[in-house]
């Protein structure tokens, strides 16, 4: 037997044994998998798979998985978090825009009936790669994303 067919075999059983697994971590067995393989067949992004009876042997075959890393150990793990970094300065900014707490103070000293109830908001835009922040506690009269877009463009752009 060739490796890529064995490659597609031992894929073929790790993927029935994920899929057979329970909440306490049990699955099928190597045996019973290559008998719904030999007996059923499997259709895959390979076509239809089903071998021979007798070409797979469970020892043969769980020394594979192992060796290619289809063991349950090595398919279960979690994946690492990839951490996000830019590469230069001003490549990425993150934005937090949050309704500031003094929201609740009833009547502030700069409060303009005329205008409504201002909101205020408080502004945190941290650069991603070299950790300069920005902090700003701008009043608004209405929650509107063209006054947040107008407001970081103010004070974001180049002046020229």
């Amino acid at each position: 037997m060739n490796k890529t067919s064995m490659e597609q075999y031992c894929e073929l059983i790790a993927a029935l044994k994920i899929r057979t697994m329970n909440k306490n971590g049990r699955h099928i067995s190597t045996v019973r998998a290559i008998e719904v393989l030999e007996t059923i067949g499997i259709e895959s992004s390979y076509g239809f798979i089903k071998p021979a009876k007798g070409i797979l042997v469970k020892a043969t075959i769980n020394r594979y998985l192992k060796l290619w890393g289809f063991d349950q150990h090595n398919l279960m793990k979690n994946t690492p978090a990839v951490r996000f970094q830019a590469q230069h300065s001003n490549e990425c900014w993150q934005f937090d825009l949050s309704p500031s707490d003094l929201k609740h103070v009833k009547e502030p000293l700069w409060f303009d009936k005329n205008r409504g109830k201002p909101i205020l908001m408080i502004y945190s835009i941290v650069d991603d790669r070299s950790g300069v922040c920005y902090h700003s506690i701008p009043q608004f009269f209405i929650i509107d994303i063209c006054e947040h877009l107008n407001f970081i463009d103010l004070h974001f752009s180049v002046n020229i």
